[in-house]
């Protein structure tokens, strides 16, 4: 029997572009185009530091929410930790998908690091990548900061947890914190289906503001302004935990739906001169791994009693040998190991611009 390799997803109802992002040309060991990092604020500091402001206009920055990013100021991009992180960046849930779930910039971060304001009619917000990092491989990073930080910081807190649509201009984008519930410090269950459909998406993010100065975008987007003056109807609610923790099917429902491999562990290519990823290889053998462990698992029940004692013990080997690397649970997780062709070719049906 051989086998091809599935990178993911299995099951493509949340990454439906799948075969539009740029990880797949990495693994198919094609040259991704350059990434253009694009800001809009190098202009303005250099003007703001060129001509500083009085404390008298502070003073109405301040109270107008803005005054925070002015304390901040210009921050430089870490382009590498930038590019690293972009790999797994997923446009469909604007959440970083990573081996342990997903992960997102949250309103809390928004909120919390920058002192912007998130309530009102607009709401629009950035983030240092340095931070991205911090809360990616940290759940909780303001727990115990969280009673000590000013007001400007916290004044948003009723609305960190609400599902809805945040809306600037011709933008709007679904705001989930149930993806990322430990983020919030609550048992990460599976999360509900996307609430747009496939061409609602796709409608949204070819919207422009060009040509359409008389356009009034608050009655274009009635229905999704609705949703966000509820927001404080929605908030999610769940479990609360000491530590990070999600509920048992919660990885075998997120095995299924991400994209397992970036870089092509079948390649010959040790050093790829583009994003490196070491762990592909190991990610593979695990893989095999847990493949024999389930096929072992099906032969058990319908074979012969005579070797069941033999497949018993290659069952134990598997659990054993991954139960030394703390890996045991991820024998039940869906494998990528696939009897079948797996076709890798570009989809036509999803513009490559999204």
């Amino acid at each position: 029997m051989s086998y091809d390799l599935h990178p993911g997803p299995i099951v493509d109802d949340v990454l439906f572009l799948k075969d539009s992002h740029r990880a797949r040309d990495i693994l198919n060991n094609k040259e991704p185009k350059n990434l253009v990092f694009r800001r809009a604020d190098q202009k303005f500091f250099s003007l703001f530091n060129n001509n500083p402001i009085t404390e008298n206009v502070k003073r109405y920055v301040n109270i107008a929410g803005f005054g925070g990013l002015l304390d901040c100021g210009y921050r430089n991009l870490d382009h590498g930790l930038l590019e690293a992180l972009i790999e797994r960046w997923r446009p469909e849930t604007h959440t970083f998908h990573l081996p342990i779930g997903e992960a997102t910039v949250t309103l809390e971060d928004v909120n919390v690091l920058w002192g912007l304001p998130i309530e009102g009619g607009v709401v629009s917000g950035c983030e240092h990548p340095s931070s991205v990092a911090d809360r990616i491989f940290k759940w909780r990073p303001y727990e115990e900061v969280i009673s000590f930080l000013p007001e400007i910081c916290t004044s948003g807190i009723r609305s960190w947890q609400s599902e809805c649509y945040v809306i600037y201009w011709d933008v709007v984008e679904f705001y989930t914190p149930q993806k990322v519930m430990r983020q919030f410090g609550m048992v990460q269950h599976v999360p509900s289906s996307f609430p747009l459909s496939i061409n609602d998406y796709m409608k949204l993010h070819t919207l422009t503001r060009s040509g359409k100065p008389e356009r009034n975008w608050m009655n274009t987007h009635s229905e999704y302004v609705t949703v966000w003056n509820q927001r404080w109807q929605n908030v999610i609610q769940g479990v609360r935990c000491a530590t990070p923790t999600g509920e048992p099917n919660y990885m075998q429902w997120f095995w299924s739906r991400t994209v397992l491999y970036i870089m092509n562990p079948k390649s010959q290519e040790v050093m790829q001169p583009r994003f490196q990823d070491h762990g592909s290889r190991s990610q593979l053998l695990m893989d095999g791994i847990s493949q024999t462990y389930q096929q072992v698992g099906g032969f058990m029940q319908t074979d012969s009693t005579s070797n069941f004692h033999n497949f018993e013990l290659l069952q134990n080997t598997a659990n054993q040998v991954m139960g030394m690397v703390n890996e045991g649970s991820r024998l039940r997780y869906p494998t990528h190991l696939q009897t079948e062709p797996v076709n890798l070719g570009g989809d036509d049906t999803v513009p490559r611009s999204l």
